[in-house]
């Protein structure tokens, strides 16, 4: 009955990883790939901003809208499990991006 009991803990385990990446994404920060691929997401429609973390909840990065195309960018630091409070600067929205100069935040689903 344990054995039965671990199996569908893994099961389900397992299961929920593959359903958290949920999206395509690309975060560049200071020209270095922070997240290229499969990530988990969130999107807040119709303002564009978006909250993107690695399968692995190492990284964790968010857009927080000002209007106009205007918004701003914040990241965790690479800290598992803490929230993205680390402002990255003013970006501007491009398409399915968010980007200025020093980061570029995508996201597809």
């Amino acid at each position: 009955m344990r054995a039965r009991l671990l199996l569908a803990a893994l099961l389900v385990g397992s299961g929920s990883a593959a359903a958290a990446a949920n999206a395509d994404c690309i975060f560049l920060l200071d020209g270095k790939e922070v997240i290229v691929g499969p990530c988990e997401a969130s999107d807040r429609e119709p303002t564009k901003a978006f909250s993107i973390a690695s399968p692995d909840g190492m990284i964790a990065a968010r857009i927080v809208t000002k209007g106009g195309g205007l918004g701003e960018a914040y990241w965790n630091g690479g800290v598992k499990g803490q929230k993205a409070s680390s402002l990255i600067g003013t970006v501007v929205l491009v398409g399915a991006c968010w980007a200025s100069d020093k980061t570029k935040l995508c996201m597809t689903r």
